[in-house]
């Protein structure tokens, strides 16, 4: 099942895979060493649908893909299946039902 990220932090001391997922980036400048697969990448309005260069689908590690959006550039472990809309275009709302799981009050 897929998530909504919507702070993502980097961390050079573990490797990681997100899946099915829509990611907010926000910290440009950093290393990700996770590799995004089937998932819409974005930072505010702007989003990426391209496979990073060098490209890389396997996910190995190390982190050396690099991509921009809007005017900041990532690295990441590697993009596989790059999306170019959101997994859950409804938000939060699309991972869960309310009435079987309301918010805590």
């Amino acid at each position: 099942m897929g998530s909504i990220v919507s702070s993502y932090r980097s961390s050079s001391s573990y490797s990681s895979l997100v899946v099915d997922s829509d990611i907010t980036f926000y910290y440009a400048g950093q290393t990700w060493t996770t590799l995004c697969s089937n998932s819409f990448l974005t930072r505010g309005s702007s989003s990426y649908s391209g496979s990073g260069l060098p490209v890389d689908i396997i996910g190995d590690g190390v982190a050396e893909t690099e991509f921009v959006i809007g005017s900041y550039t990532y690295k990441v472990d590697g993009i596989a299946f790059p999306r170019s809309t959101a997994n859950f275009p409804g938000g939060e709302s699309d991972l869960w039902d309310p009435t079987l799981f309301p918010d805590p009050s």
